[in-house]
């Protein structure tokens, strides 16, 4: 006698997939399925559900099987009428607005080969969203990963005219190899612009744990009233006049996290690592004061506190890609695989072309080991053993 509790059972224990291990691949560790899931009718026809009386009793032999539709777990509705919808998702650290351009642009193309009947809309267009909050600009902050400032703010110059924009953005902007500063004061010369940089990581600062901010800016009378706005019981605020100095710190902390990083992954110890991240700071001192020759203090927290905090938290996006790929991974694989844009990538490639413009290449020996790794395909392994003897 066969039960549903047989038949049940029987689909249950057959019609799965199964975890078979890892299988390394040149260095990076693949997870292996077997894909078990029933395909045809034939197969579930053939299922046992039962042996006894030494025969075997089948699926077909107590059932009429048949394929229908699976049941519906999800609707679409547009002015109360029922629509097929097509949910477009970007890839991590793609730049949103051109990607949504870019898909606009095929979907015109395609226009043609669809039914004559056919109405296509489309719903949930975050870069309208986006382009409105530019428009709409008075003095505000600028928190968005480097990348998608060109092509949020390219047309956007007379909007931001004799207004006051501070800028969280730590990284260059890749289409045209600037700083944020760079950029902003080629579209609007008149906009008063300001940097804020500092150990604040956002996950501590929603937890509200002690944090602190430097922000810079040229127009001095402004500096109480910033002190004013953003001090909190949990937010220690220091202004500052040095905007290129701490708008630059800001970039090349996440260059040298990506590095840190690499030796984390590649099993180097502590005391490799104190002494790299003091080799850094030496040479962001050397490095900035050929891009900026100034009086400053390379201690302060908006420039070494950033630097440790970037290098040394597990919260920093930078470090972790560095850790992946001293671990085995390329570097195409390593950053599809965060979730979060790492902007030290990108600017290694621009101030490794910067310190070649000014002469300073020999004197940065390891902004030029992390673009080696990152754009030159060098092993890390080498590339750390190198800086062995250089660091000190």
């Amino acid at each position: 006698m066969v039960s549903f509790s047989d038949i049940e059972s029987a689909i249950q224990s057959e019609n799965t997939t199964i975890g078979a291990g890892n299988l390394k691949i040149d260095g990076i560790d693949n997870f292996m399925i077997i894909d078990g899931k029933f395909k045809t009718l034939s197969e579930l026809n053939s299922l046992v559900v039962k042996h006894e009386d030494n025969d075997n009793v089948y699926l077909r032999d107590v059932a009429n099987v048949s394929f229908s539709d699976s049941d519906t777990t999800s609707y679409a509705r547009q002015n109360g009428q029922p629509v097929v919808m097509l949910d477009v998702k970007k890839r991590a650290g793609a730049n949103i607005i051109n990607a949504i351009d870019k898909l606009k642009v095929q979907v015109t193309d395609l226009q043609g080969k669809f039914p004559m009947d056919m109405n296509l809309t489309y719903t949930n267009d975050q870069s309208i969203m986006i382009r409105s909050q530019v428009s709409n600009l008075e003095n505000s902050i600028v928190a968005i990963p480097s990348e998608f400032i060109f092509s949020v703010f390219k047309n956007k110059g007379e909007l931001l005219n004799s207004k006051t924009v501070l800028s969280a953005v730590k990284g260059v902007i890749p289409e045209i190899n600037t700083t944020p500063h760079e950029f902003f004061k080629s579209i609007s010369p008149n906009l008063n612009y300001g940097v804020i940089s500092g150990p604040c990581h956002a996950e501590e600062v929603a937890l509200e744990k002690q944090s602190y901010l430097t922000i810079s800016t040229n127009n001095t009378e402004i500096h109480p009233q910033i002190r004013k706005i953003f001090n909190t019981k949990f937010i220690n605020i220091k202004t500052s006049n040095d905007i290129i100095g701490t708008e630059y710190a800001a970039i090349l902390k996440n260059i040298y996290a990506i590095l840190i990083g690499v030796a984390y992954g590649l099993g180097y110890g502590d005391n490799f690592i104190a002494v790299l991240t003091t080799s850094c700071a030496n040479e962001m001192k050397r490095l900035l004061q050929s891009l900026d020759p100034k009086e400053r203090t390379i201690s302060q927290s908006a420039y070494l506190g950033d630097l440790l905090v970037t290098c040394y938290s597990f919260h920093s996006r930078n470090r972790s890609l560095g850790v992946l790929i001293g671990k085995g991974y390329s570097v195409e694989n390593a950053i599809e695989k965060m979730t979060m844009v790492a902007e030290g990538y990108h600017a290694a490639k621009s101030i490794y072309s910067r310190a070649l413009k000014l002469k300073t290449i020999k004197q940065t020996p390891i902004i030029s080991s992390t673009y080696n790794i990152l754009y030159k395909e060098k092993d890390p392994k080498a590339q750390l053993k190198k800086l062995e003897g250089l660091i000190s």
